[in-house]
């Protein structure tokens, strides 16, 4: 799911074409990384180019801007196919990949299929738009896609759901990622600092990993640890104690913000009294005041 660049067609900035055309690059990049390590893929998002005329009415209206001043456009339509039979796919081992425009590819000829309009000159009405929402699949997934459609009649925003059924079977994965919820403390909400934190390794071993477990050798010596330098073996007891008690909390993204409580230790007698005879004298003051 990604969002990608946006670059003002009336003032268009050179720098910020340069940086769009390079998440192009990032994001076909790892495409081709998946592709490539045997993934089917479906990306779907606001790529913010429209593909060929018919997908905007800009563009139906001066062809000329259709390939001549965007680049953008240059590199979706060799990112993006109609048909995998009519554009050949890339193939594994190959450093770029193609993916199947599942609308165009179930509706080729099919106009005003708009997912975004102007807000400024209320060209919804019109439906004066252009299609930049998509939903990209693999070459081997194509065939199995039933449905595409554009629901413009649903409003919220500038821009409209696109939506696709994939007629697919999903075998269950051996065992959920180490990550997922199922892992997580029930009755207790997770907080994003619990991420930066150190955690127990409780969730991890449900997820399947294992400890080591140090043995004893005929020597008395513990493999599986590592051997201990010189400087920790002088680091004093106390500080050694004191160390592992810090490093048993922890710390948290939160805690970096919270101010730290302050301990009072046991008060003597006298500086009880010298507290009780600040207090008096405040009194006396007062009451001179009031007088």
């Amino acid at each position: 799911n990604v969002y990608c660049p946006m670059v003002d067609s009336d003032n268009p900035d050179q720098e910020r074409m340069t940086y769009k055309l390079r998440f192009y690059q990032a994001l076909q990049k790892r495409c081709a990384a998946l592709h490539e390590a045997g993934k089917l893929l479906v990306v779907v998002g606001d790529l913010n180019c429209s593909r060929e005329a018919i997908d905007s009415a800009y563009v139906k209206e001066c062809p000329s801007l259709l390939t001549a001043s965007s680049p953008a456009r240059q590199w979706l339509q060799q990112f993006a196919v109609s048909h995998p039979d009519l554009e050949p796919s890339t193939a594994p081992g190959s450093t770029s990949v193609q993916l199947i425009d599942v609308f165009r590819h179930l509706h080729p000829t099919e106009e005003k299929a708009y997912t975004c309009w102007s807000t400024l000159t209320g060209a919804r009405k019109t439906n004066y738009g252009t299609r930049i929402d998509y939903i990209l699949v693999s070459p081997a997934l194509a065939p199995h896609v039933r449905r595409s459609e554009v629901w413009q009649e649903v409003e919220g925003s500038d821009h409209c759901p696109v939506f696709a059924e994939i007629s697919l079977s999903v075998a269950a994965a051996e065992r959920p990622p180490s990550l997922c919820s199922c892992f997580f403390s029930e009755g207790k909400q997770t907080t994003l600092s619990a991420f930066f934190s150190k955690q127990q390794r409780s969730r991890a071993a449900a997820a399947g990993e294992q400890r080591v477990t140090p043995s004893v050798g005929a020597g008395g010596s513990a493999r599986g640890q590592k051997r201990r330098s010189s400087a920790a073996a002088d680091v004093p007891a106390k500080a050694k104690k004191k160390s592992a008690q810090s490093s048993a909390k922890g710390y948290t993204l939160l805690s970096m913000f919270q101010k730290k409580a302050q301990t009072e230790g046991p008060r003597s007698e006298e500086a009880d009294e010298r507290q009780e005879s600040k207090e008096g004298s405040t009194q006396e003051g007062v009451s001179r005041a009031a007088g």
